[in-house]
């Protein structure tokens, strides 16, 4: 049988556990910000060609993190988004080690 002093013993490592996890629990989109600086340049810093440029702002992508969160097909079946522009984007996010989002 577990005495009053074990179970408060045994509360108190498991409270310190759950706040040691608490602390460490870091998501996935902060490990993803911390690796790559780039994702929070605004898009408006990135070497994209004007119509690329505004094809992103109409779909009202501010900042790079905004572009990955599409797959190619989600903007390809957009207004305006070809090849050669998709092309641009998937080129410009590969330079710095970024790619959209897959299917």
């Amino acid at each position: 049988m577990i005495t009053k002093n074990q179970y408060g013993q045994a509360m108190l490592v498991v409270e310190e556990y759950i706040l040691q996890l608490k602390k460490a629990a870091i998501t996935e989109k902060e490990v993803e910000e911390q690796e790559n600086p780039f994702l929070n340049t605004l898009l408006f810093h990135v070497d994209f060609s004007v119509r690329a440029h505004n094809c992103l702002k109409n779909l009202g992508v501010n900042y790079v993190r905004d572009i990955i969160q599409y797959s190619y097909m989600d903007l390809f079946s957009k207004r305006h988004f070809g090849r050669k522009t998709l092309k641009e984007i998937e080129s410009i996010l590969n330079e710095n080690g970024l790619c959209l989002k897959r299917d």
